[in-house]
């Protein structure tokens, strides 16, 4: 939804079953950013690839920022996806004073802080040794079934995703001629955690 789509004859996007539904093509057409902007901000979290936190801000107000935005109580979420995720003694340092694998614990409490229904984690693990990529993986994964999210990773790191329990869906890009292109998606079976 950052993106305008390049052809779409409709684009649902119902983050929530018992939701209200936006319409992300019409949205475009009718130049609607700011609506756009507000639905990806309360239904999305994201974890980038390097973190992506601010480095001006503590850890607690870079988890706290979702939820400041949003107008949503503070709480103690900070505290407790800290917790959770064995970052709690690096709350009130600024992420260049973490090691890149907190950096990257720190950034998925901030992408869970405001409850989003999605979270979207684009090579989370990407900058960390094998054991804290798998430490990291298992985490996210368990917190976002707890929570009940539906998480998406993009990962070039099959085996990993497979084994933290991720249904793997694979797609190839096949160019039919030189104008158009077709798809192919595959997906295997979710795999025990």
């Amino acid at each position: 939804m950052i993106l305008k789509p390049s052809e779409a004859e409709r684009f649902l996007f119902r983050p929530l079953a018992d939701g209200d539904e936006l319409d992300v093509d019409a949205a475009w057409h009718m130049d609607a950013s700011d609506r756009l902007s507000v639905w990806r901000s309360r239904h999305i979290g994201y974890v980038l690839q390097h973190g992506g936190l601010l480095p001006y801000l503590t850890v607690r107000r870079n988890i706290e920022l979702s939820r400041r935005l949003l107008g949503l109580s503070l709480g103690n979420v900070a505290e407790e996806l800290a917790a959770r995720l064995g970052i709690e003694q690096q709350l009130d340092k600024l992420p260049a004073a973490l090691s890149v694998g907190q950096r990257q614990r720190a950034a998925i409490a901030r992408a869970l802080a405001h409850d989003p229904p999605i979270v979207i984690a684009d090579e989370p693990t990407a900058a960390v040794d094998p054991l804290n990529a798998q430490r990291i993986t298992r985490l996210l994964a368990r917190l976002a079934d707890e929570r009940n999210v539906t998480l998406i990773v993009a990962s070039h790191a099959h085996e990993l995703v497979r084994n933290a329990g991720f249904t793997l869906v694979t797609h190839e890009i096949e160019h039919v001629d030189d104008v158009s292109m077709s798809v192919r998606v595959s997906s295997r079976a979710k795999a025990a955690a």
